[in-house]
């Protein structure tokens, strides 16, 4: 209702102008300014003030429709900053994975050298020689064997002499039956 009432306050105040914009004489303009006074409904200064109000709500808008602009650009700008740091990111994961597998390469290398060191062929030796001559026992202690057979890197022919020297020892350990 009160919208009702302001769009008829602006419409008569848009026909004012008008009329005032488009005066033919001076005569005419006097006449039509007497008219005016005498009516009650409007006065200029009234008309001056809705027009005012139009043009401050105009320049709002033109406001509005700057900020929207400038937040889409801003928008923009952070929708492709976005899309370059997942670019990036994509990029990074492949160098991440690279590098992990260039890690494991070298732990497997060294893990290769630890394996081939003095120290380890030196110990490996030892226990050869010391396994060789050692009977057999329970099961669960010769599954054991097979735990340090890996972690001395130990090759099959190691472990099969290791087990053909226990062998010829436990049967020359077993009493012969006459």
């Amino acid at each position: 209702m009160e919208t009702e009432v302001e769009l008829e306050k602006l419409k008569t105040a848009i026909e004012r102008r008008k009329i005032r914009l488009s005066r033919p004489s001076k005569l005419d303009a006097k006449k039509e300014f007497e008219g005016r006074q005498s009516q009650e409904s409007f006065h200029f200064d009234a008309d001056n003030d809705i027009f005012s109000d139009s043009f401050i709500i105009d320049s709002n808008n033109k406001e509005l429709e700057d900020k929207c602009k400038q937040i889409e650009e801003e928008l923009n700008a952070a929708n492709d900053l976005i899309t370059q740091k997942n670019k990036q990111i994509v990029e990074l994961e492949g160098v991440v994975e690279k590098l992990e597998s260039d890690i494991e390469n070298k732990k497997k290398s060294e893990s290769f050298e630890v394996m081939n060191s003095d120290s380890l062929k030196h110990i490996k030796g030892t226990l050869i020689q010391f396994l060789r001559n050692v009977p057999f026992t329970e099961k669960n202690n010769e599954i054991l064997l097979n735990v340090v057979f890996d972690m001395l890197y130990m090759t099959s022919k190691e472990i099969k002499d290791i087990k053909e020297a226990r062998n010829k020892l436990q049967k020359s350990d077993t009493p012969k039956k006459k």
